[in-house]
């Protein structure tokens, strides 16, 4: 076949095209942005495996050719992804956990090589089979949505413990109401991660019922999870924008949120044209299926339409096949319809075959005869019942084109929104309040080379107007003001080991940047990203008292790098961490 006949759409392409897109964009944002945070590395290791999972199931739906079944040896790696997501989960931890961490990710290591180990083996050993979504491997696994499953739930167990942990000083007496109603910053994350990964096993008890139980239509099953699979990654986007971990310029808050409105309003439609081309197709059989009786009746099959392979009279076998558009048509003595594309996913040979003698006239069948797919209608002519069949490869070639075109355009629309709408808002007033210019360098601002990521937090701040306009001995600061700060110090206190911006710490206690910012510095004598870095180095001069190494304290004390961390350090105390310890160790 040529490349452009392998390669057919089909409605569960555009099921999985917007996960597909999304998850790549993700990953490829949180790739370039080279922090070196442990979290941040997790997540985009997580949406890269994700995206593998995504893909593997696009292209196994997107190909009209054995060659597709191999998309399902991608899906399958999906255990490998949920490692780095509970190591996601021990980061918010740090220390703390780290033992555990290592302990857990080397057993998840081992039982997901395992499953995808037993996978691989029993597929290739299987063969492959046209499925109604497309072709797989005969054997679909147990093992690894089982798996899945127990790793999503050990996710939720860490992040809960998390939250519990952090909120330890919370004054609420239920351990539910603790976890539901946060007051810290690592409380909320961690409950909203959790509450997120709760939906991910949702979704995967939803496949796992039809795997298990087929307790749902096996169409049914995949549109809801693919639902799902673009509700969650979009959450997680959102979760993890609002998160401490990390502060996004508005630009890039305004571009993202656009960009998934237009791969889900593409996605809708490329679905929605599926199903009106399948409403037209069987409308335009039905008209000629019409004609086709008369011309059963007449014996003249002289006009018969080019689309129709052969007309067969459905009597008692063997049948009497009355028309081949193909001499060398196979004629068996007897075939059986299905409510699916024929070769599906089967738990028994009699499941959803039905006899023709019990078919509705005029509904569309599937039959799979000689390794070739058809589409079969059943028509009355003449007191007799005969089958009409039409090649199913010519249905999927014909809903291509339309096909194609709306996912080239949803992609070509998606780069148009990351390159314009920066632009835009660059070159417009559209946000009075803020500092659109250096929102829009905020945004680009993963592409370069960051080399304190104190800049980062610092400079936050002045996409607002009311930065530290005034002097800071003119501001008075009112005593709830100050309350206000106390609580903020409180908070860096105990979470200065992660990454904390001046935006996230304003907006928890109800205050803008700039207003926050020179309040602080009132109160603190200092600026709020020296006091946090101060504090790092407090912490780090401990530590330097030990044995461990240099770089483990920078990573500790929240430094992303050993760069920055001796940078910091050498600017604080006028001398290198190395240094610093070797003086230590000379006056002991």
């Amino acid at each position: 076949m040529e490349p452009q006949q392998i390669i057919l759409f089909s409605q569960y392409s555009f099921e999985r095209f917007a996960p597909a897109m999304l998850t790549f964009v993700i990953f490829i944002y949180l790739a370039a942005r080279k922090k070196n945070d442990a979290a941040h590395r997790y997540l985009s290791c997580y949406f890269a495996f994700a995206f593998l999972y995504e893909a593997g199931h696009l292209i196994t739906y997107s190909f009209y050719s054995p060659l597709g079944a191999y998309g399902w040896y991608l899906a399958a790696l999906a255990p490998f992804g949920l490692i780095f997501l509970v190591l996601f989960a021990y980061s918010f931890a740090g220390e703390r956990c780290r033992r555990e961490s290592i302990i857990v990710s080397i057993l998840m290591i081992v039982i997901s090589a395992a499953v995808y180990g037993d996978y691989v083996y029993n597929a290739l050993s299987g063969g492959i089979q046209f499925r109604e979504t497309g072709y797989a491997p005969a054997y679909s696994s147990k093992l690894i949505p089982l798996v899945v499953m127990i790793f999503y739930g050990w996710t939720v167990i860490v992040f809960v413990r998390n939250v519990l942990f952090d909120e330890r000083n919370n004054s609420r007496k239920s351990i539910i109401r603790r976890f539901i109603f946060p007051i810290t910053y690592g409380g909320w994350n961690g409950r909203n991660f959790a509450l997120l990964v709760i939906l991910d096993i949702l979704k995967v008890a939803l496949l796992s019922s039809y795997i298990f139980f087929r307790a749902l239509p096996y169409v049914t099953i995949i549109s809801a999870v693919s639902a799902l699979f673009l509700i969650v990654y979009s959450l997680y986007a959102v979760v993890y924008v609002h998160s401490n971990l990390h502060q996004l310029s508005l630009t890039f808050k305004v571009t993202g949120s656009i960009f998934i409105i237009n791969i889900i309003i593409f996605s809708t439609m490329g679905y929605v044209a599926l199903a009106q081309f399948e409403n037209s197709y069987d409308d335009k059989r039905g008209v000629e299926n019409r004609y086709l009786a008369d011309a059963i009746r007449t014996g003249d099959f002289s006009s018969v339409p080019d689309e129709v392979d052969y007309i067969v009279k459905l009597t008692v076998p063997p049948y009497n096949w009355v028309y081949t558009k193909n001499p060398d048509f196979p004629k068996p003595q007897s075939i059986v319809l299905n409510d699916f594309t024929p070769g599906r996913w089967r738990f028994s040979n009699t499941e959803q075959e039905i006899h023709p003698v019990n078919a509705y006239v005029m509904k569309r069948y599937f039959v799979r005869i000689n390794s070739i797919n058809y589409n079969q209608f059943i028509i009355n002519a003449g007191g007799e019942r005969y089958g009409i069949g039409y090649n199913y490869y010519s249905y999927r070639k014909s809903a291509n084109s339309p096909a194609f075109i709306l996912i080239l355009i949803a992609v070509i629309s998606s780069i148009g929104i990351f390159i314009f709408i920066p632009l835009l808002l660059l070159r417009t007033k559209i946000f009075s309040d803020y500092n659109v210019d250096r929102a829009f360098q905020l945004s680009v601002m993963p592409l370069e080379r960051i080399n304190n990521p104190e800049e980062i937090i610092s400079s936050e701040g002045a996409v607002f107007k009311e930065d530290y306009a005034g002097k800071e001995e003119d501001y008075i600061v009112s005593p709830d003001t100050e309350h206000k700060i106390k609580k903020v110090e409180d908070y860096i206190a105990e979470n200065y080991m992660y990454d904390i911006s001046r935006e996230g710490a304003a907006r928890s206690v109800g205050m803008s940047p700039g207003r926050f910012g020179r309040a602080f510095i009132v109160c603190t004598g200092r600026k709020f990203s020296e006091y946090i870095n101060d504090l790092r180095i407090e912490k780090a001069k401990v530590m330097l008292e030990g044995d461990a190494s240099i770089i483990d304290i920078a990573y500790s004390v929240g430094f992303e790098s050993l760069s920055t961390f001796s940078r910091a350090f050498n600017k604080n105390r006028g001398i290198t961490p190395s240094a610093y310890r070797d003086l230590i160790q000379k006056n002991k």
